[in-house]
């Protein structure tokens, strides 16, 4: 990677004086929790409040968590500043936490992500099978050279299966992911078995069965389900149960903080100082992490 990485702002996870420093690895934490049937909760967060509420959750359950920035946020106002924001949330925190690039396609939010030492998803499930390890391989070389973790996508889940003419043909299968990882040893692995981004068009249909098999292919590797929102408890049990270590939730969280912020705005007289109805929709961001944090099971891994 042609440009210099950014050392000053070093972290890695170290628990002293009930503070845990800001992490950078995802395996490194993943394989310090207890050993059991748990997942490490993702929540994409957007702007100050986002991240108040999703570590503020974090410490009400005592879970580890992951704040994801996805590539439309990071456009809107730069890597920096978000970045520079969670960090400032994350100071004191008392519960690990780690701050992800969620579906990196960008190539220079991925180089600056590097250089602020967050964690790294790349998506690179716009291309042909062959090209997406031949990218894959790339940026988790360069993610590795500096401790990070990277995370991988097979199959696609960024539609909605509906509108898809071949849903079944979208999934990812058992046999690719054997051959990617054989070949591009990945840290992470985003799978896709029925989930999707955004709203479901009726009740979630979770390929488990799939899941189980694709786990059964790659059981050194963490799995990851993205598009969790809306995916009943009972069903994200039996995702983890079959070997999910991570899961990603976004729509729950903007749309909570999307309607509080409605209902706040529509009083009459409508509240003009930000804190009236920025304060109400933070904490109901707060509320459905803490929810979310419960469906995985992470609440009470931290002491």
């Amino acid at each position: 990677m042609a440009t210099s990485v950014h050392r000053a702002r070093h972290r890695h996870w170290q628990h002293g004086r009930g503070v845990f420093v800001r992490i950078k690895n995802i395996t490194t934490l993943i394989q310090s929790l207890p050993f059991g049937t748990w997942a490490i909760p993702a929540f994409n967060v957007f702007n100050m409040e986002f991240a108040q509420a999703v570590v503020g959750a974090a410490q009400d359950e005592r879970s580890p968590v992951i704040l994801m920035l996805g590539d439309p946020i990071l456009s809107f106002c730069g890597v920096d500043m978000l970045i520079d924001i969670c960090e400032s949330v994350i100071a004191g925190a008392t519960v690990p936490v780690c701050i992800a690039l969620d579906h990196g396609k960008t190539e220079a939010h991925l180089i600056r992500c590097v250089e602020r030492e967050a964690a790294i998803m790349y998506d690179g499930s716009d291309h042909e099978f062959e090209a997406n390890m031949s990218e894959t391989r790339r940026w988790l070389d360069i993610a590795h050279q500096h401790g990070l973790s990277l995370e991988a996508e097979l199959g696609s889940f960024g539609a909605e299966f509906d509108d898809l003419a071949s849903p079944e043909s979208r999934m990812t299968t058992p046999e690719d992911c054997a051959r990617f990882i054989s070949a591009v040893p990945v840290d992470l692995l985003a799978v896709g078995v029925g989930n999707y981004h955004g709203k479901y068009k009726g009740e979630p249909e979770i390929d488990v069965a799939r899941l189980r098999e694709i786990a059964a292919a790659v059981p050194t590797t963490p799995l990851v389900l993205h598009g969790a929102s809306g995916i009943p408890a009972d069903t994200i049990h039996q995702c983890l149960d079959a070997g999910v270590k991570k899961v990603n939730f976004g729509y729950d969280l903007k749309f909570a903080f999307a309607d509080a912020l409605r209902r706040e705005l529509g009083r009459d007289p409508m509240p003009t100082q930000p804190p009236a109805f920025l304060a109400p929709a933070r904490d109901a961001v707060r509320q459905v992490a803490r929810d979310r944090i419960r469906d995985v099971s992470s609440n009470g891994l931290i002491d």
